[in-house]
């Protein structure tokens, strides 16, 4: 994955985060940095534990909003990390699995107006340009016809040179996720793709009723 590319200096690798919000009245967003409306920081290391089949990191996050007089917590958010070990001594793929347990960190919630972005995303390598970055999702589409299909898992893949092997991402959703299967949206020409129920209508994340999402990771 990629970190800050020059094209996207906002993305980082892997990341939640929402473009189209409105808090307290104000239109915000916690996706584009540059934008200075708002962003996602991590706040603190809640747990780690390693064993014989697992490793897991708990830990939480802030949805800054910056365009009160102060900045704000909107959401404050818990990602449970689990790396699973696998037997093999070269394994085909490496898994692990994010929950993101997203709440109001006032009594204000956060409106989510209709947008084609915004939700769970992954940057792909500094070296896939579109020439060497493919799509496929579980309906069998591709980065061609494939933007905002509604997907139980989709395949990032890609290679920094013509002569070397692919490597990739594939990400599965789950059937407990909220608008499950959530459209995924495909960038027609960068290295991302994002697990997305913002193309789908308005909605909001109301105080005392979590937004909860689980995600599985397949890195192969």
């Amino acid at each position: 994955s990629d970190e800050f590319p020059p094209d996207h200096a906002h993305q980082s690798g892997q990341f939640l985060a929402f473009t189209k919000a409105v808090f307290e009245g104000r239109p915000t967003n916690f996706w584009e940095i540059k934008s200075k409306k708002g962003r996602v920081r991590f706040k603190n290391l809640v747990s780690k534990q390693v064993g014989p089949v697992f490793a897991e990191l708990i830990v939480t996050q802030e949805h800054v909003d910056l365009t009160g007089e102060s900045e704000t917590p909107a959401l404050l958010e818990t990602w449970g990390i689990r790396v699973w070990n696998q037997p093999a001594k070269d394994p085909a793929y490496w898994m692990y699995d994010i929950s993101s347990d997203l709440r109001c960190a006032t009594e204000s919630p956060l409106n989510l107006p209709e947008y084609h972005y915004g939700g769970m995303a992954i940057r792909g390598g500094r070296g896939w340009t579109k020439e060497n970055c493919e799509f496929l999702n579980s309906n069998g589409k591709t980065r061609a016809n494939g933007n905002h299909d509604r997907a139980r898992w989709c395949d990032i893949s890609g290679r920094t040179e013509p002569d070397t092997p692919w490597s990739g991402f594939t990400i599965l959703t789950s059937p407990d996720n909220f608008r499950f299967p959530e459209p995924v949206r495909i960038h027609p020409s960068m290295p991302y793709m994002v697990f997305t129920p913002c193309p789908l209508g308005d909605w909001e994340i109301d105080p005392g009723k979590p937004h909860i999402s689980h995600y599985r990771f397949l890195v192969h």
